[in-house]
């Protein structure tokens, strides 16, 4: 059975990258559950709704390079930019084995510049949601 540490993710937001401030990432992709059960089925019967893409990484917090990145990105009343990410599980170039996950519409809604405890490792948590499904490629 293979085994795989992850140790060399990569990250890109807006063009940037931040991988060197990465501590956890997750590429989600989900689909809301719709429950299709009729008269005579005996077990729940599902089907696929919409789909809730996103990114979800975990930084060990520099505010020299992250907020730069993250504030100008953040969603307001008048504006939502959207913007490219991209997540590979190495910084190798994407292939069969190092699959790319991207969008070119990401949102951030949810952004704390500055997050920690007395004398622990500031990190902070961004959710980057998808307003598209997330692509993955080879090249």
């Amino acid at each position: 059975m293979a085994k795989y540490v992850l140790k060399d993710a990569d990250l890109t937001v807006d063009g940037s990258s931040v991988s060197s401030r990465v501590r956890q990432i997750e590429v989600s992709m989900t689909a809301d559950d719709i429950d299709s059960t009729t008269m005579g089925e005996g077990v729940h019967q599902h089907l696929g709704g919409l789909r809730q893409d996103q990114f979800v990484a975990t930084f060990a917090n520099d505010p020299l390079i992250l907020d730069p990145i993250l504030y100008p990105l953040l969603s307001t009343a008048d504006a939502t930019p959207e913007f490219p990410i991209i997540a590979k599980a190495t910084s190798a170039a994407a292939s069969a084995s190092n699959p790319s996950y991207s969008t070119l519409l990401a949102i951030l809604l949810n952004y704390a510049p500055i997050s920690g405890e007395i004398g622990a490792l500031s990190e902070i948590q961004v959710t980057f949601p998808s307003n598209e499904q997330i692509v993955r490629a080879y090249t």
